[in-house]
Protein backbone atom coordinates (compact mmCIF):
# COMPACT_ATOMS: atom_id res chain seq x y z
CA UNK A 1 0.00 0.00 0.00
CA UNK A 2 2.86 2.36 0.84
CA UNK A 3 4.43 1.75 -2.56
CA UNK A 4 1.17 2.76 -4.23
CA UNK A 5 0.91 5.92 -2.11
CA UNK A 6 4.56 6.78 -2.80
CA UNK A 7 4.02 6.26 -6.52
CA UNK A 8 0.93 8.45 -6.45
CA UNK A 9 2.78 11.25 -4.60
CA UNK A 10 5.66 11.06 -7.06
CA UNK A 11 3.25 11.42 -9.97
CA UNK A 12 1.56 14.43 -8.33
CA UNK A 13 4.91 16.11 -7.64
CA UNK A 14 6.05 15.40 -11.21
CA UNK A 15 2.90 16.94 -12.70
CA UNK A 16 3.24 19.99 -10.44
CA UNK A 17 6.83 20.44 -11.57
CA UNK A 18 5.73 20.29 -15.20
CA UNK A 19 3.01 22.89 -14.56
CA UNK A 20 5.45 25.22 -12.79
CA UNK A 21 8.04 24.73 -15.53
CA UNK A 22 5.49 25.48 -18.26
CA UNK A 23 4.43 28.64 -16.43
CA UNK A 24 8.02 29.78 -16.20
CA UNK A 25 8.65 29.01 -19.86
CA UNK A 26 5.54 30.85 -20.98
CA UNK A 27 6.30 33.83 -18.72
CA UNK A 28 9.76 34.12 -20.23
CA UNK A 29 8.20 34.63 -23.63
CA UNK A 30 6.97 38.08 -22.60
CA UNK A 31 9.82 40.52 -22.52
CA UNK A 32 9.44 43.96 -20.96
CA UNK A 33 12.23 46.42 -21.70
CA UNK A 34 12.94 50.12 -21.48
CA UNK A 35 14.13 51.58 -24.76
CA UNK A 36 14.93 55.31 -24.98
CA UNK A 37 12.73 55.96 -21.96
CA UNK A 38 9.79 54.01 -23.41
CA UNK A 39 8.44 50.79 -21.90
CA UNK A 40 8.27 48.15 -24.64
CA UNK A 41 6.37 44.88 -24.14
CA UNK A 42 7.29 42.13 -26.58
CA UNK A 43 4.53 39.51 -26.74
CA UNK A 44 4.63 36.07 -28.39
CA UNK A 45 2.11 34.73 -30.90
CA UNK A 46 0.17 32.81 -28.24
CA UNK A 47 -1.31 34.23 -25.02
CA UNK A 48 0.57 33.68 -21.79
CA UNK A 49 -1.12 32.38 -18.65
CA UNK A 50 0.11 34.59 -15.82
CA UNK A 51 -0.42 33.64 -12.15
CA UNK A 52 -3.35 35.53 -10.63
CA UNK A 53 -4.38 37.12 -13.93
CA UNK A 54 -7.82 35.98 -15.23
CA UNK A 55 -7.57 34.83 -18.83
CA UNK A 56 -10.91 33.21 -19.61
CA UNK A 57 -14.04 35.08 -20.58
CA UNK A 58 -17.61 34.02 -19.93
CA UNK A 59 -20.57 35.90 -21.39
CA UNK A 60 -24.06 35.59 -19.90
CA UNK A 61 -26.90 37.06 -21.94
CA UNK A 62 -28.97 39.51 -19.90
CA UNK A 63 -31.41 41.08 -22.38
CA UNK A 64 -32.07 42.15 -25.95
CA UNK A 65 -33.41 45.42 -27.35
CA UNK A 66 -35.21 45.39 -30.67
CA UNK A 67 -37.05 42.08 -30.59
CA UNK A 68 -40.39 43.55 -29.52
CA UNK A 69 -42.22 43.39 -32.84
CA UNK A 70 -44.63 46.22 -33.59
CA UNK A 71 -43.33 48.67 -31.01
CA UNK A 72 -41.78 51.65 -32.79
CA UNK A 73 -39.61 52.69 -29.85
CA UNK A 74 -37.87 49.30 -30.03
CA UNK A 75 -37.32 49.31 -33.80
CA UNK A 76 -34.07 50.41 -35.48
CA UNK A 77 -32.64 50.76 -38.97
CA UNK A 78 -28.89 51.52 -38.80
CA UNK A 79 -27.48 52.01 -35.33
CA UNK A 80 -24.44 52.54 -33.12
CA UNK A 81 -24.50 53.08 -29.37
CA UNK A 82 -22.78 54.07 -26.15
CA UNK A 83 -23.53 53.50 -22.46
CA UNK A 84 -23.17 55.78 -19.44
CA UNK A 85 -21.89 54.87 -15.98
CA UNK A 86 -25.41 54.20 -14.71
CA UNK A 87 -26.06 51.67 -17.47
CA UNK A 88 -28.40 53.76 -19.61
CA UNK A 89 -28.03 52.89 -23.29
CA UNK A 90 -27.97 55.65 -25.93
CA UNK A 91 -28.76 54.35 -29.41
CA UNK A 92 -28.01 56.57 -32.41
CA UNK A 93 -29.98 55.65 -35.52
CA UNK A 94 -27.99 57.18 -38.38
CA UNK A 95 -30.74 56.58 -40.92
CA UNK A 96 -33.69 57.79 -38.86
CA UNK A 97 -31.58 60.65 -37.42
CA UNK A 98 -32.67 60.19 -33.83
CA UNK A 99 -31.39 58.93 -30.49
CA UNK A 100 -33.29 56.51 -28.28
CA UNK A 101 -32.50 56.11 -24.58
CA UNK A 102 -33.02 52.84 -22.70
CA UNK A 103 -32.42 52.07 -19.03
CA UNK A 104 -30.01 49.49 -17.60
CA UNK A 105 -32.60 46.73 -18.13
CA UNK A 106 -33.27 47.61 -21.76
CA UNK A 107 -36.59 49.44 -21.21
CA UNK A 108 -37.35 52.45 -23.40
CA UNK A 109 -37.12 55.85 -21.72
CA UNK A 110 -37.02 58.60 -24.33
CA UNK A 111 -36.36 59.55 -27.95
CA UNK A 112 -35.05 62.85 -29.35
CA UNK A 113 -33.52 64.28 -32.53
CA UNK A 114 -34.70 64.59 -36.12
CA UNK A 115 -33.41 65.09 -39.65
CA UNK A 116 -32.52 68.65 -40.56
CA UNK A 117 -29.86 71.33 -40.70
CA UNK A 118 -30.83 73.34 -37.63
CA UNK A 119 -29.25 73.32 -34.16
CA UNK A 120 -29.54 69.86 -32.64
CA UNK A 121 -30.77 68.32 -35.89
CA UNK A 122 -28.89 65.68 -37.89
CA UNK A 123 -27.96 65.22 -41.52
CA UNK A 124 -25.83 62.08 -41.37
CA UNK A 125 -24.93 61.21 -37.76
CA UNK A 126 -22.17 58.59 -37.68
CA UNK A 127 -20.76 58.44 -34.16
CA UNK A 128 -21.93 58.81 -30.56
CA UNK A 129 -20.04 59.07 -27.26
CA UNK A 130 -21.09 59.64 -23.68
CA UNK A 131 -18.30 62.00 -22.68
CA UNK A 132 -16.52 62.11 -19.27
CA UNK A 133 -18.53 65.30 -18.57
CA UNK A 134 -21.81 63.37 -18.84
CA UNK A 135 -22.78 64.83 -22.18
CA UNK A 136 -23.85 63.16 -25.42
CA UNK A 137 -21.50 63.87 -28.30
CA UNK A 138 -22.78 63.12 -31.80
CA UNK A 139 -20.64 63.51 -34.90
CA UNK A 140 -22.56 64.49 -38.04
CA UNK A 141 -20.48 63.56 -41.09
CA UNK A 142 -22.30 65.45 -43.86
CA UNK A 143 -23.11 68.49 -41.72
CA UNK A 144 -19.41 68.41 -40.69
CA UNK A 145 -20.04 69.29 -37.09
CA UNK A 146 -19.87 67.81 -33.61
CA UNK A 147 -23.07 68.22 -31.59
CA UNK A 148 -23.36 68.14 -27.80
CA UNK A 149 -26.48 67.32 -25.77
CA UNK A 150 -27.30 66.77 -22.12
CA UNK A 151 -28.01 63.18 -21.07
CA UNK A 152 -31.71 64.05 -21.30
CA UNK A 153 -31.41 65.16 -24.92
CA UNK A 154 -31.27 68.94 -24.47
CA UNK A 155 -29.19 70.62 -27.19
CA UNK A 156 -26.12 72.38 -25.76
CA UNK A 157 -23.68 73.46 -28.48
CA UNK A 158 -21.80 72.44 -31.63
CA UNK A 159 -18.26 72.53 -33.04
CA UNK A 160 -17.71 72.83 -36.79
CA UNK A 161 -15.10 70.62 -38.49
CA UNK A 162 -15.74 72.07 -41.95
CA UNK A 163 -12.13 73.26 -42.24
CA UNK A 164 -11.03 69.65 -42.77
CA UNK A 165 -11.62 67.60 -45.95
CA UNK A 166 -12.76 64.64 -43.82
CA UNK A 167 -12.92 64.24 -40.05
CA UNK A 168 -13.36 60.74 -38.58
CA UNK A 169 -14.09 59.08 -35.23
CA UNK A 170 -13.85 61.98 -32.75
CA UNK A 171 -13.63 61.25 -29.03
CA UNK A 172 -13.72 63.69 -26.10
CA UNK A 173 -11.39 63.35 -23.11
CA UNK A 174 -11.95 64.60 -19.55
CA UNK A 175 -10.28 67.94 -20.40
CA UNK A 176 -12.83 68.45 -23.22
CA UNK A 177 -10.09 68.02 -25.82
CA UNK A 178 -11.16 66.47 -29.11
CA UNK A 179 -9.14 63.57 -30.50
CA UNK A 180 -9.88 62.45 -34.05
CA UNK A 181 -8.53 61.24 -37.38
CA UNK A 182 -8.22 63.80 -40.16
CA UNK A 183 -8.11 62.37 -43.68
CA UNK A 184 -6.79 64.45 -46.58
CA UNK A 185 -5.06 64.20 -49.95
CA UNK A 186 -1.28 64.31 -50.03
CA UNK A 187 -0.38 67.70 -51.60
CA UNK A 188 1.09 67.27 -55.06
CA UNK A 189 0.83 63.48 -55.00
CA UNK A 190 -1.91 61.86 -57.04
CA UNK A 191 -3.96 58.99 -55.56
CA UNK A 192 -2.33 59.34 -52.13
CA UNK A 193 -4.23 59.95 -48.90
CA UNK A 194 -2.96 60.79 -45.43
CA UNK A 195 -4.67 59.90 -42.17
CA UNK A 196 -3.53 61.93 -39.17
CA UNK A 197 -4.38 61.26 -35.53
CA UNK A 198 -4.59 64.70 -33.91
CA UNK A 199 -5.45 66.04 -30.48
CA UNK A 200 -7.40 69.33 -30.60
CA UNK A 201 -8.51 71.83 -28.00
CA UNK A 202 -12.21 72.44 -27.35
CA UNK A 203 -12.32 75.06 -30.12
CA UNK A 204 -10.58 72.69 -32.55
CA UNK A 205 -7.11 74.20 -32.43
CA UNK A 206 -4.43 71.50 -32.96
CA UNK A 207 -2.49 70.62 -29.80
CA UNK A 208 -0.54 67.53 -30.90
CA UNK A 209 -0.20 65.67 -34.18
CA UNK A 210 0.20 62.21 -32.69
CA UNK A 211 0.85 60.07 -35.76
CA UNK A 212 -0.02 59.64 -39.42
CA UNK A 213 -0.20 56.96 -42.08
CA UNK A 214 0.10 57.46 -45.83
CA UNK A 215 -1.80 55.29 -48.28
CA UNK A 216 -0.76 55.39 -51.92
CA UNK A 217 -2.89 53.68 -54.55
CA UNK A 218 -1.99 54.97 -58.05
CA UNK A 219 -4.39 53.71 -60.67
CA UNK A 220 -6.48 51.66 -58.23
CA UNK A 221 -8.46 51.85 -54.97
CA UNK A 222 -7.05 49.86 -52.09
CA UNK A 223 -10.06 48.36 -50.31
CA UNK A 224 -7.98 47.60 -47.21
CA UNK A 225 -5.87 50.73 -46.65
CA UNK A 226 -3.99 51.12 -43.36
CA UNK A 227 -6.17 52.83 -40.76
CA UNK A 228 -5.66 54.36 -37.34
CA UNK A 229 -7.69 52.90 -34.47
CA UNK A 230 -7.63 54.43 -31.00
CA UNK A 231 -9.31 54.66 -27.62
CA UNK A 232 -8.94 56.81 -24.49
CA UNK A 233 -8.21 55.81 -20.91
CA UNK A 234 -9.64 57.50 -17.82
CA UNK A 235 -6.25 59.15 -17.37
CA UNK A 236 -6.55 60.69 -20.88
CA UNK A 237 -3.85 58.47 -22.29
CA UNK A 238 -4.37 57.71 -25.97
CA UNK A 239 -3.97 54.06 -26.96
CA UNK A 240 -3.71 53.61 -30.70
CA UNK A 241 -2.41 51.45 -33.51
CA UNK A 242 -1.99 51.60 -37.28
CA UNK A 243 -3.53 48.50 -38.81
CA UNK A 244 -0.69 47.58 -41.18
CA UNK A 245 1.54 46.66 -38.23
CA UNK A 246 0.78 44.87 -34.95
CA UNK A 247 2.15 47.56 -32.67
CA UNK A 248 0.03 49.38 -30.10
CA UNK A 249 1.29 52.68 -28.69
CA UNK A 250 0.33 54.58 -25.54
CA UNK A 251 0.63 58.37 -25.51
CA UNK A 252 0.25 60.40 -22.30
CA UNK A 253 -1.86 63.62 -22.18
CA UNK A 254 1.20 65.74 -23.03
CA UNK A 255 1.79 63.77 -26.23
CA UNK A 256 4.77 61.74 -25.00
CA UNK A 257 5.11 58.12 -26.07
CA UNK A 258 5.27 56.10 -22.84
CA UNK A 259 4.63 52.52 -23.97
CA UNK A 260 4.74 50.18 -26.95
CA UNK A 261 2.91 46.86 -27.06
CA UNK A 262 4.23 44.57 -29.77
CA UNK A 263 2.87 41.13 -30.68
CA UNK A 264 4.16 38.58 -33.14
CA UNK A 265 1.39 37.45 -35.46
CA UNK A 266 0.63 35.65 -38.70
CA UNK A 267 -1.45 37.76 -41.08
CA UNK A 268 -4.61 36.24 -42.57
CA UNK A 269 -4.71 35.77 -46.34
CA UNK A 270 -7.50 37.43 -48.32
CA UNK A 271 -9.45 34.79 -50.25
CA UNK A 272 -11.76 35.09 -53.25
CA UNK A 273 -14.82 34.90 -51.01
CA UNK A 274 -13.43 37.72 -48.89
CA UNK A 275 -12.91 39.84 -52.00
CA UNK A 276 -16.48 39.29 -53.19
CA UNK A 277 -17.87 40.21 -49.77
CA UNK A 278 -15.78 43.39 -49.63
CA UNK A 279 -16.82 44.45 -53.15
CA UNK A 280 -20.47 43.91 -52.21
CA UNK A 281 -20.00 45.92 -49.01
CA UNK A 282 -18.44 48.86 -50.86
CA UNK A 283 -20.29 48.85 -54.19
CA UNK A 284 -23.48 46.93 -53.39
CA UNK A 285 -25.05 44.19 -55.50
CA UNK A 286 -24.22 46.02 -58.73
CA UNK A 287 -20.53 45.29 -58.19
CA UNK A 288 -17.55 47.41 -59.17
CA UNK A 289 -18.48 50.55 -61.09
CA UNK A 290 -17.10 50.51 -64.68
CA UNK A 291 -13.90 52.50 -64.97
CA UNK A 292 -12.89 51.97 -61.34
CA UNK A 293 -9.97 49.68 -60.56
CA UNK A 294 -9.71 48.06 -57.16
CA UNK A 295 -6.67 46.68 -55.41
CA UNK A 296 -6.50 43.86 -52.88
CA UNK A 297 -3.36 43.22 -50.85
CA UNK A 298 -2.33 39.61 -50.28
CA UNK A 299 -3.18 39.77 -46.56
CA UNK A 300 -5.74 41.43 -44.34
CA UNK A 301 -4.46 44.21 -42.07
CA UNK A 302 -3.14 43.10 -38.69
CA UNK A 303 -6.37 44.19 -36.94
CA UNK A 304 -9.65 46.04 -37.47
CA UNK A 305 -10.55 47.44 -34.05
CA UNK A 306 -9.04 48.61 -30.77
CA UNK A 307 -11.03 49.14 -27.57
CA UNK A 308 -10.51 49.10 -23.81
CA UNK A 309 -12.64 48.26 -20.76
CA UNK A 310 -12.79 49.87 -17.30
CA UNK A 311 -10.02 47.64 -15.96
CA UNK A 312 -7.61 48.71 -18.69
CA UNK A 313 -7.74 45.55 -20.79
CA UNK A 314 -7.07 46.19 -24.46
CA UNK A 315 -9.14 44.28 -27.01
CA UNK A 316 -7.79 43.93 -30.55
CA UNK A 317 -10.19 42.63 -33.20
CA UNK A 318 -8.36 40.40 -35.69
CA UNK A 319 -9.38 39.00 -39.07
CA UNK A 320 -8.86 35.42 -37.93
CA UNK A 321 -12.17 33.58 -38.18
CA UNK A 322 -13.20 30.87 -35.73
CA UNK A 323 -13.53 27.53 -37.50
CA UNK A 324 -16.99 25.93 -37.46
CA UNK A 325 -18.53 29.08 -35.88
CA UNK A 326 -20.09 31.33 -38.48
CA UNK A 327 -19.69 35.04 -37.73
CA UNK A 328 -17.12 34.48 -34.97
CA UNK A 329 -13.73 36.20 -34.98
CA UNK A 330 -10.83 36.03 -32.56
CA UNK A 331 -9.97 38.98 -30.34
CA UNK A 332 -6.55 39.37 -28.73
CA UNK A 333 -6.71 40.60 -25.14
CA UNK A 334 -3.92 42.41 -23.30
CA UNK A 335 -3.94 43.33 -19.63
CA UNK A 336 -3.43 46.90 -18.41
CA UNK A 337 0.34 46.34 -18.47
CA UNK A 338 0.25 45.30 -22.13
CA UNK A 339 0.81 41.56 -21.69
CA UNK A 340 -0.97 39.21 -24.08
CA UNK A 341 -3.24 37.18 -21.77
CA UNK A 342 -6.09 35.78 -23.87
CA UNK A 343 -7.38 34.95 -27.32
CA UNK A 344 -11.17 34.89 -27.24
CA UNK A 345 -13.78 34.03 -29.89
CA UNK A 346 -16.61 36.56 -30.17
CA UNK A 347 -19.57 36.75 -32.49
CA UNK A 348 -18.42 40.16 -33.69
CA UNK A 349 -17.19 40.81 -37.21
CA UNK A 350 -15.40 43.79 -38.78
CA UNK A 351 -17.48 46.99 -38.73
CA UNK A 352 -19.94 45.49 -36.24
CA UNK A 353 -20.56 47.89 -33.35
CA UNK A 354 -19.86 46.86 -29.73
CA UNK A 355 -19.12 48.51 -26.37
CA UNK A 356 -17.38 47.24 -23.20
CA UNK A 357 -18.95 49.06 -20.24
CA UNK A 358 -20.00 48.40 -16.63
CA UNK A 359 -18.58 44.86 -16.82
CA UNK A 360 -20.92 44.17 -19.71
CA UNK A 361 -20.63 43.76 -23.46
CA UNK A 362 -23.19 45.47 -25.70
CA UNK A 363 -23.29 44.24 -29.30
CA UNK A 364 -25.33 45.37 -32.30
CA UNK A 365 -26.48 42.20 -34.07
CA UNK A 366 -29.02 41.42 -36.79
CA UNK A 367 -32.14 39.29 -36.85
CA UNK A 368 -32.67 36.73 -39.61
CA UNK A 369 -34.71 39.38 -41.41
CA UNK A 370 -31.77 41.78 -41.30
CA UNK A 371 -33.06 44.18 -38.63
CA UNK A 372 -30.56 45.44 -36.04
CA UNK A 373 -30.98 44.51 -32.39
CA UNK A 374 -28.86 45.10 -29.29
CA UNK A 375 -27.63 42.21 -27.16
CA UNK A 376 -26.38 42.82 -23.63
CA UNK A 377 -24.08 40.26 -21.99
CA UNK A 378 -22.70 40.15 -18.47
CA UNK A 379 -18.90 39.80 -18.60
CA UNK A 380 -17.16 37.43 -16.20
CA UNK A 381 -13.39 36.97 -16.22
CA UNK A 382 -11.96 33.95 -14.46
Amino acid sequence: MRKVERLFLNIVVFLMCIAIFNNLVHSEKIKIKTENGVTVIYNPKNPVHLPGVPNRLRLIKEFSIGEKVGKKEYMFTKIILDVNDEGNIYVLDSKECNIKIFNEKGNFLKMFGQKGQGPGEFSSPRYIQITPHKEIMVYDLYARRINFFSLNGEYLREVSVAVFPLFLDPKIDSERNIIGVVMERQPGVKSTTVRKLIKFSTDLKPIIMIDKVISSHPGAINLFPPRIYFDLTKENNIIYGISDNYEIKVINPKGKLIKKIIKRCDLVKIGQKDKKEKIKEIFGKRGIIPGINVKFPKYFPAFWSLSIDEEGRIFIGTYEKVKDKKGYYYFDVFDSVGRYIAKIPLKIKPKQWFVWKNKKLYVVEETEEGFPIIQCYKVIWH
